[in-house]
Formats: structure tokens, C-alpha cells, sequence
């Protein structure tokens, strides 16, 4: 197998960015194909906490007694709880981080079907004007189309109706704080924090489901809308309820690297990964591959955050991926941005489903075979 590993020369897909192709020869291009989306929310701070606490911590009275002061929170508080979800939906919103194992919400990851997303405009201004009225337009800045709007996610309710429950929660927290009903975080407000805002990250792989094309981050995310309206009655209709939830954000960002080595950062909740690895502030960035946050090697080299990497119950992490393996093309198609869960047998299930029950053995066996293993 060492003899025709690495032997197709077929650049046909490099030469369609070198090359002019007059004739139109059939030439090899290979297509975007979308693959899978992944939506993750981080989960805000909000000054609740739904468990009675019995010790002197005055922060976990103050925000035990917010959910006393309305009966909408009321109704979530562990005692008063309906049902087992109710319980977990305010630890999903809780500035107490002792309730989540996760820096994110994982219902949204599971559950969203679909994400709005728009296109970055370059706007313009007119200058020059001629003594016909004529003016020249001239390119100015993207600000407008990446600061201040709105992404909706598309969900399918469940029958305990978590994401109205949870929505309700979130919007009805910041109108309780802004009107004074609830009393604020002492930290948030020393911080000049806002801690009802969350950041959402949008990735899309292909079809393999790991291997990212595109990422984004919209940060300063809150939602506006309870959804309410789609409880709405129709005599002898019966259907699943399925609606959109729009986050108003402050300012969005597309395909920066930095986006997934902040991902990397609240995935691993370490606050101080950034101090930590000092080149991250190095605004010159000559080589993302080698980012202490996104390569796997520096990231298990460092003994603080390496029981985190290797733990199989992490949240998801962004890796840098350079394949040593001895591939069939040879235009480093191998050399890419990978998501990776921390259950590797989910991770290869998942596999197994799109590629058959055979394709790791497979894989493995054809690399091992090309090395003269």
C-alpha cells in the first residue's frame, strides 16, 4: 500500500484557482455540500436560585428570595416544581454554576432545527458630486449588517414545553430587574456586568458532522419574544407546536479564528485560559495552528486544564487537525478544524450511522496498511 499512497496528482481543483479553462474541459471540482448545524447558547447569569439555601450565604438568600417576589418564578422553585424538567430549567438560567455541569444550555444544542442567518453588506456613501447631480459612491464599513439585529432559532416544543418555560424565565428576569422587582447581582453590578446577555455560536460542518466549514459568534444575546402566540386553539386540529425564538444580540463576527478559540474558553470554563496562554493576546496571530487553545498537544500539555480536554463528559472543543496519515490527495485537505465531542462512542456511532458499521475498521485497517503496518 506505501506504493500508491499519495500517487494521485489530479490538481484539476487547484488549477481551477490558477488556470484558466477556455474549452471548458471536464474538469474535477469538488462541490459545498452542507452538512450538520450546531447551535450552542452559553447560559446567562441570572440572579435566581430555585433551592431554599439553609446555610449564611447571603448572595443565594438574595437570589432565592427574587424567586419569591413573582409567581411566575415561584412556580420553578424545587419544592414547588411540577415536574422533573421544571426543576433543572432555572438551574439552566442560575448564576450558581454549582447546578451546571456546562457553560452552555444544552436544549438549545439539541433541540434547534434551523438558524436565521443574514449576509454581511458592505455599505457605501456618495461623494463627488458634479454639477450634473452625479455622485460617486464610494465603500465604507460593515457595521451596519454585523451590529444590533436578530437570529431566530427554530425549534419543535416539547411536551413539557421547556423552551416557553425557559424563554419565559429569561424575559420576564430582565423585565423584573430593569423595573426593580428583583434585586441585582452585587458582583454584576461591581463588574458593570449585564448578566441576563449570552453569546451563541453557530457552526456548520459537513456532512461528516465534524469537520467545520463555517462558524460565527453573535455576542450580547438576549431573547424578546415569549412565543406564546403559537399556543394558540383550533377546533379539531391537532399538530406539534414548532416556532421560532428571535435573540436580539449586540454584534456578530464570521469566520475569525479567535471565535473558536473563545468557544474553546467557555467550553473548558476557565475564566483565566487567556492569561494562561499569553500568545492568545498576540494580535499578530502568525499561526492559528499552532493557538495553545486550539492545538490538542499544548492543550493536554498544560497539566490545569488537561484532566478537562481528556474528560468524556467535556463539553464539545475545537481542534486544530494536521493528519500525519499518508492521505491519497495532495493538497493538505487534511489539514482542518475539527469539532469534537468528548464521548468518543457517541462520536463514532454517529459515524457508523452515516458510513456503515464497518467504516472505522475499515479506515483504520487501509491507513495502517499504507504506513506498511
Amino acid at each position: 500500500m506505501e506504493s500508491l499512497a499519495n500517487k494521485n496528482k489530479d490538481f484539476s481543483g487547484i488549477n481551477n484557482l490558477t488556470r484558466f479553462n477556455a474549452y471548458k474541459e471536464n474538469r474535477y471540482f469538488d462541490p459545498l455540500i452542507s452538512g450538520y448545524g450546531f447551535i450552542f447558547v452559553t447560559k446567562p447569569m441570572l440572579f435566581i436560585d430555585p433551592i431554599k439555601p439553609s446555610g449564611n450565604d447571603y448572595k443565594k438568600k438574595i437570589a432565592y428570595t427574587n424567586m419569591t417576589k413573582d409567581p411566575i418564578f415561584s412556580a420553578f422553585i424545587s419544592s414547588e416544581a411540577q415536574t422533573e424538567s421544571d426543576k433543572i430549567i432555572p438551574k439552566l438560567l442560575s448564576y450558581n454554576k454549582m447546578y451546571n455541569s456546562s457553560n452552555f444550555i444544552p436544549l438549545f444544542t439539541n433541540g434547534t432545527k434551523s438558524i436565521d442567518t443574514f449576509d454581511t453588506v458592505l455599505e457605501q456613501t456618495d461623494a463627488f458630486d458634479t454639477k450634473e447631480g452625479y455622485k460617486i459612491p464610494l465603500p465604507t464599513n460593515t457595521t451596519m449588517s454585523k451590529a444590533s439585529n436578530t437570529v431566530s432559532l427554530s425549534v419543535d416544543e416539547t411536551s413539557n414545553m421547556d423552551f416557553i418555560k425557559l424563554t419565559n424565565l429569561w424575559v420576564s428576569y430582565i423585565s423584573n430587574i430593569t423595573d426593580g422587582t428583583f434585586s441585582a447581582n452585587p458582583e454584576m453590578i461591581t463588574n458593570a456586568t449585564l448578566d441576563y446577555m449570552s453569546s451563541i455560536f453557530y457552526f456548520v460542518t459537513e456532512p461528516d458532522g465534524k469537520t467545520l466549514k463555517y462558524w460565527a459568534k453573535y455576542t450580547g444575546c438576549w431573547p424578546n419574544t415569549i412565543p406564546f402566540s403559537n399556543l394558540k386553539y383550533t377546533k379539531g386540529d391537532f399538530q406539534k407546536v414548532e416556532f421560532d425564538i428571535p435573540f436580539l444580540f449586540t454584534i456578530k463576527e464570521e469566520m475569525n479564528p479567535k471565535i473558536l478559540e473563545d468557544f474553546n474558553i467557555v467550553s473548558l470554563k476557565q475564566e483565566d485560559l487567556k492569561s494562561m496562554f499569553s500568545d492568545t493576546e498576540n494580535v499578530e496571530y502568525s499561526s492559528i495552528k499552532e493557538s495553545k487553545l486550539l492545538n490538542k498537544n499544548k492543550l493536554f500539555s498544560n497539566s490545569l486544564v488537561s484532566y478537562l480536554v481528556s474528560s468524556p463528559s467535556r463539553d464539545p472543543l475545537i481542534f486544530f487537525k494536521n493528519s500525519d496519515r499518508k492521505g491519497i490527495l495532495s493538497d493538505k485537505t487534511n489539514e482542518k478544524f475539527e469539532i469534537s465531542f468528548g464521548d468518543l462512542t457517541q462520536g463514532k456511532n454517529f459515524q457508523s450511522e452515516l458510513f456503515g458499521n464497518n467504516y472505522f475498521y475499515n479506515i483504520e485497517d487501509f491507513f495502517k496498511s499504507s504506513k506498511g503496518e
